[in-house]
């Protein structure tokens, strides 16, 4: 039941018998207003900790909100064929999501860097990065992980890539003899793109 594809945050509630109440989707920031089946089952729980009890609607608060309004994840929410509401599972702080459970869209990570020349007379020495996850929302870790086509013996080799969006310039620094190396940034509230900028070993 406590499947991510069920996450909601709630926006809105009427607190009545077969009321309405307004969700956003923790999957993709979707909103809509549901009216509650008249056998609507709340149940509260302590998600950190995996536990939870029968409650009553009276116990359901708001989703709460970060800095930029979005809103976190704080229930489960169950409906039928017609999108009538037959169970929430709600938690009064937000669930526990790796990502922090805000309840907006995943935006789109670009990183096409493939080949690029190793300059400082590394001959035929390429460097290609990519990144991971390819979408994430606002306040994700991105991983960037700069490889190399082949080692280099005796010299570090230093990637300085730049993601847009605020982020700036990052620099992988890939150690002598190794052939890969990785950096990190958190994800915007928008789409970045990350462009090569140089790649280059000490003379």
């Amino acid at each position: 039941m406590t499947d991510t594809a069920n996450a909601y945050a709630i926006t809105g509630f009427d607190y009545e018998a077969e009321g309405e109440m307004a969700l956003v989707k923790y999957a993709d920031g979707a909103a809509s207003t549901l009216t509650l089946d008249e056998d609507c089952v709340f149940i509260g729980i302590d998600d950190s900790a995996k536990t939870g009890v029968e409650g009553d609607m009276s116990a359901v608060s708001l989703a709460q909100q970060d800095q930029y309004g979005n809103y976190y994840a704080n229930a489960y929410v169950m409906t039928d064929g017609s999108g009538k509401i037959l169970a929430v599972i709600f938690d009064n702080d937000k669930l526990d999501m790796a990502d922090g459970g805000l309840a907006l869209k995943a935006k789109a990570v670009t990183c096409n860097i493939t080949s690029e020349n190793v300059t400082n007379g590394e001959n035929n020495k390429t460097v290609t990065v990519t990144a991971s996850p390819t979408t994430a929302k606002l306040g994700e870790k991105v991983t960037l992980t700069a490889t190399l086509n082949k080692a280099i013996a005796g010299k570090d080799t230093t990637v300085v890539v730049s993601v847009d969006q605020g982020v700036g310039s990052l620099t992988i620094t890939i150690p002598k003899g190794q052939k890969s190396a990785t950096a990190t940034f958190t994800m915007p509230s928008e789409a970045v793109t990350v462009g090569f900028t140089s790649a280059s070993v000490p003379q």
